[in-house]
């Protein structure tokens, strides 16, 4: 699937839903300005622990976040 923006995850949930979310409301504060850098915010992977999205520079969203936006924006995958 193309994600149509460069701050739009492609999420799959525990539970199975998968979503496209504009996480741009969650990139506010200093700790997130590294993320405003599409080549940043593309070197996004996931915690083997934590099972979250987290970036390099040490910057991570919770679940809970993404599920909350997941809820209210953008579309479904697939």
């Amino acid at each position: 699937m193309d994600v149509p923006c460069p701050f739009h995850l492609e999420l799959e949930f525990s539970d199975g839903d998968t979503r496209v979310v504009d996480v741009r409301p969650l990139l506010n504060g200093p700790a997130f300005q590294p993320l405003h850098d599409p080549d940043v915010f593309a070197s996004a992977t996931i915690d083997p622990v934590a099972k979250t999205v987290c970036w390099p520079c040490g910057v991570d969203l919770a679940p809970e976040a993404l599920r909350s936006l997941a809820a209210t924006n953008v579309q479904t995958a697939g």
